[in-house]
């Protein structure tokens, strides 16, 4: 009760925000890192990447990069010119999660200020009460000015590292699609060379 009192029900709102913010941050990062390393112990020891990503023992591997290369590799006949798009959805696809968890990010980066902004406006409004009423005490003002100012800073404190988490998080993304598709390409070029040498 004495939190409530201090920053109102705009600033125990900003408080769930940065609580779900740090843990879809930390989720997140750990996760990243998780397929990352395993794919690149999974990826370096197979002698032809190519043809050993379609074996049966990686089907169930749960790694969304791997996921990906299979896909490009299973599909190889039928891609369309612009591989690029076609990786942007392959992405988009297996890490449906990671962007829910981006547009989470993204939208509580906008709503912290707009708490912080409500919590203005509480704040202000229990100082006008205060002074509406005939005894006015010192320490009403001064808790609804406390209030106000608090879930100010609360809204601004929370904006930027959700900020940074989100692009964090985007960055790296964008990191695992310049190099998947490197492989992409470099997998695609192999298949279509080694159909056409099979070519009479």
């Amino acid at each position: 009760m004495e939190i409530y009192e201090k920053i109102g029900p705009a600033g125990i709102a900003l408080l769930g925000v940065a609580i779900v913010c740090i843990y879809i941050f930390i989720r997140n990062s750990i996760y990243l890192y998780l397929i990352d390393r395993q794919f690149r112990q999974v990826y370096l020891s197979l002698d032809d990447p190519a043809h050993d990503l379609l074996a049966p023992s990686l089907k169930h591997a749960g790694n969304p990069l791997l996921t990906i290369l299979r896909e490009v590799a299973r599909n190889h006949s039928r891609h369309s010119r612009d591989l690029y798009s076609e990786m942007a959805f392959l992405f988009h696809k297996n890490f449906y999660a990671v962007n829910i968890s981006m547009a989470i990010l993204r939208l509580s980066s906008v709503i912290a200020p707009l708490l912080g902004l409500m919590g203005t406006v509480l704040g202000i409004r229990r100082i006008f009460a205060a002074l509406g009423e005939q005894t006015a005490e010192t320490t009403a003002l001064a808790s609804g000015i406390g209030e106000a100012l608090l879930t100010t800073v609360m809204g601004l404190t929370i904006t930027i590292p959700a900020l940074i988490f989100f692009y964090l998080i985007k960055f790296r993304i964008g990191g695992f699609q310049v190099e998947m598709m490197e492989y992409a390409n470099r997998i695609t070029e192999e298949l279509t060379d080694e159909k056409q040498v099979k070519k009479p």
